[in-house]
């Protein structure tokens, strides 16, 4: 048996082949594979402590290799206070390490590994390109009336509860069937006047009483959750049917059972 059929031994070559230090290997593989399980086109968010975790390098070497990543070209880093905590936001751009002279940098040329991992981040570079497309005519459309919705919300938010209330429903109109929207009338009635209910005190809405609110999310949600209600219903009329059937259908049995000379038990064997 060859060398190359044994793990143990594609692991050693694989390590071999690496220009840098292990540990600066290890979070080179941490980064391209995490970024690529976060989404390959935006940037991703980790805390220090979660990077040590994940790749037991040290803080101080943390910072050493993650300066030269970003000095090779292809990893671009950032810094956030998130709850009182620091977190670091990594972008990894596949196409500079589909470079050859990026990637010789960390991977040994002329190599099995130098050429897998050429052709690897090139499709990856492919994809992330695709990933950073333009938004369609729909999605602008749907972004611009959230804009606006949540702008009607934050000016609204001082007026009487009955002013509040006409000009809640006004931020659902353009979401109406008839008005280029994607839900019925009946939908957004029901969902108005769910979210429209005033509290004991009659100063707020129940929209109002919730920490976060994005209209079409909650639209969304609102139309989803009445279809499987539907749906529950339409099943559990044809259970009732079905156990209708099975009721007569044992009624029919024990007459027949009866007039047989026969006797069945009182539970169905079906």
């Amino acid at each position: 048996m060859g060398t190359e059929n044994i793990v143990l031994a594609t692991n050693i070559r694989y390590v071999k082949d690496y220009l840098v230090s292990c540990e600066e290997m290890l979070l080179f593989d941490w980064l391209v594979f995490t970024q690529r399980g976060f989404g390959s086109a935006k940037p991703f968010r980790h805390s220090i402590l979660q990077v040590l975790k994940a790749t037991k390098v040290s803080r101080y070497k943390q910072n050493k290799y993650f300066d030269h990543f970003a000095k090779l070209g292809f990893l671009t880093l950032g810094k956030d206070i998130y709850n009182n905590s620091e977190y670091h936001s990594f972008f990894v751009d596949y196409s500079v390490l589909a470079q050859p002279k990026v990637l010789g940098e960390i991977v040994r040329k002329e190599t099995d590994t130098y050429y897998e991992m050429l052709n690897m981040f090139s499709e990856w570079a492919n994809e992330q390109t695709k990933r950073e497309r333009p938004l369609t005519k729909k999605e602008q459309k749907a972004n611009e009336l959230e804009r606006e919705s949540a702008n009607n919300l934050i000016t609204m938010s001082c007026e009487p509860i009955e002013e509040r209330a006409k000009k809640f429903y006004n931020t659902l109109i353009p979401y109406l069937d008839s008005n280029g929207g994607e839900y019925p009338e009946k939908i957004i009635n029901g969902f108005y006047k769910f979210w429209s209910e005033p509290d004991p005190s009659n100063t707020k809405m129940r929209f109002e009483l919730q920490k976060t609110w994005e209209v079409s999310r909650r639209l969304y949600a609102w139309n989803n959750s009445k279809l499987t209600n539907k749906n529950m219903s339409r099943d559990e009329q044809r259970k009732n049917e079905t156990q209708q059937y099975r009721n007569k259908a044992y009624a029919l049995m024990q007459q027949l059972a009866a007039e047989g000379g026969y006797e069945l038990g009182d539970t169905p064997i079906f």
